[in-house]
């Protein structure tokens, strides 16, 4: 299989599972009521910055140290990357508990709560460790279990059987995707990793890893703190019925990142880290533009067929609830769009080791949403969440392009 023609195999693996997201929410707005939507939302977000958390962004560390070795390490670095995951397992689920405990509608799953953090978080684990280590379709084949194909098992059940119709099916289903995606992911991993041993403990190697990890996670909770105070505003502001609205719509825009993430991001992210590294300009270059290009091109196709196609589906969900805030989907999906466009940027920061203003960016992005909401607060709605959403990505944007294109030029001066 040529290059290009594995390229096109991923590429349609990584969108089939992020589109099969796409279409579980669209069954979830016909046949659960929007508090029931809005519930899941809150619940996916919670998972989502709780997974960030357990994660302590040790893998920002740990892939690159693989791509910086060779393979007779890889072992060493597997070894020691998930001994650190479990310690931050030890540390973190007291407080995960309390966590929970706060959220009635996460309280409400708790069980499901833990059993998919752990099952969701080490699969997520096991498919980057795919991409680092040269094996795209295997990470594509895992993504695809795990988001993608249990979907389609549990879509006829909602349809056909009204009793089905609840969040514990969901939850179900998803549990066996994932756990199913991550056997699949050991076993690949164990056959490619030949030269496995047991290293000695090093410390050191981890203490770092955690070090560096740690600024990677506050960059990251910040910005997924963003995506996930905002749903938490909505249920505080409004109601549950607005949360479902906003939940659905957030979630279609979203998707657009979902799917520039694995059909470009985790293509073109090692490729610039390696280019950079070999003192590659030129290549390091032309991988750059086409990082550009491409997101820009795929973001912008993407938001404009959900734009186009969005009033038909929520006219098909037969709730006229959710075509009544459109332009508040048109706010979100400039702020996917300005999200997928920042991407080369970032990774561009990261190639290079100027992880500070990637750092600044991101932690600044949740004062710069708050500080807008308090702007806006005398006529509490979605637009308002929405508007305050886009002005943080413009800061982002405008941030690191501006610090990293300085930083270029003082290195060439």
């Amino acid at each position: 299989m040529t290059g290009y023609s594995a390229r096109a195999v991923n590429l349609s693996l990584r969108v089939f599972a992020m589109g099969s997201r796409f279409v579980l929410v669209f069954a979830l707005a016909r046949f659960l009521t929007p508090g029931d939507v809005g519930q899941y939302g809150l619940f996916m977000a919670s998972l989502s910055f709780v997974v960030l958390i357990v994660g302590a962004d040790f893998y920002s560390y740990s892939n690159r140290e693989i791509l910086a070795r060779p393979r007779k390490e890889w072992s060493f670095v597997i070894q020691h990357f998930f001994l650190a995951i479990l310690a931050v397992y030890i540390v973190t689920f007291p407080v995960i508990a309390l966590f929970v405990s706060l959220s009635d509608d996460v309280l409400n799953n708790v069980a499901w709560f833990f059993a998919l953090l752990v099952v969701e978080h080490l699969a997520q684990e096991v498919n980057r460790l795919l991409n680092t280590i040269g094996r795209p379709l295997a990470a594509g084949t895992v993504l695809m279990v795990r988001m993608g194909l249990w979907v389609w098992f549990v879509l006829p059940l909602l349809w056909m059987e009204p009793g089905f119709r609840g969040l514990d099916l969901i939850f179900l289903a998803w549990f066996l995707g994932a756990a199913t995606a991550l056997l699949i992911g050991v076993i690949i991993i164990g056959y490619e990793v030949k030269l496995w041993k047991l290293w000695p403990l090093d410390i050191q190697w981890m203490k770092k890893g955690f070090f560096i990890g740690g600024l990677f996670l506050l960059s990251s909770l910040s910005m997924r703190g963003l995506f996930t105070m905002d749903r938490y505003i909505v249920d505080f502001i409004l109601d549950s019925e607005m949360l479902g609205i906003y939940v659905l719509y957030i979630s279609l825009s979203m998707s657009i990142i979902s799917i520039v993430k694995p059909a470009i991001v985790d293509f073109l992210n090692p490729r610039l880290v390696k280019a950079h590294f070999s003192s590659s300009e030129d290549e390091y270059k032309r991988i750059l533009a086409e990082y550009r290009w491409s997101t820009l091109l795929l973001s912008t196709s993407l938001a404009i067929i959900i734009a186009l196609s969005a009033p038909y589906i929520f006219e098909w969900t037969g709730k006229e609830i959710y075509g009544r805030n459109l332009d508040v989907l048109w706010l979100l999906l400039a702020v996917a769009v300005l999200y997928a466009v920042n991407l080369p940027m970032n990774g561009a920061l990261y190639a290079r080791g100027r992880n500070r203003h990637i750092l600044i960016s991101n932690v600044m992005m949740p004062v710069v949403f708050i500080v807008s909401l308090y702007l806006m607060s005398s006529t509490p709605s979605l637009g308002m969440v929405a508007t305050s959403l886009l002005c943080a990505m413009v800061w982002d944007i405008l941030y690191k392009h501006v610090s990293y294109y300085l930083t270029e030029r003082d290195v060439r001066g």
